[in-house]
């Protein structure tokens, strides 16, 4: 695995590694156009401003990825739903961050049904 931090350094990287993995934490993706771009089976849902610090919420989800992040807080989305209960209990942004983790789970959930032909 290689770490990165500009696109052209990706760029030139993969055309010389094509079979190898790539992390792309703390890289200056801004302007890069990643329509296309393979991600494999994993997904990234994302929603925005919310909470109390009227951030982004991002949820990263796949076979073997569990992570969400917004604002200080990075963890796993039950990490997430425990922190937020602790947090924000019964007050407005735990219902909206609780609202957002409902969509989360039941996105995934659509996802793993199998697809109609």
């Amino acid at each position: 695995m290689a770490v990165l931090n500009s696109t052209m350094a990706i760029h030139t990287w993969r055309a010389e590694h094509p079979n190898d993995h790539l992390i792309l934490r703390g890289a200056d993706l801004r302007g890069a156009n990643l329509r296309g771009a393979a991600l494999g089976n994993n997904r990234i849902l994302q929603i925005g401003p919310i909470g109390s610090r009227r951030d982004y919420l991002i949820l990263k989800a796949g076979p073997e990825l569990d992570e969400v992040s917004t604002g200080c807080f990075t963890g796993t989305l039950a990490e997430f739903e425990q922190a937020i209960n602790k947090t924000h209990s019964d007050s407005r942004w735990g219902e909206e961050y609780r609202l957002a983790i409902a969509m989360f789970k039941a996105t995934l959930a659509l996802e793993a049904r199998p697809q109609a032909r």
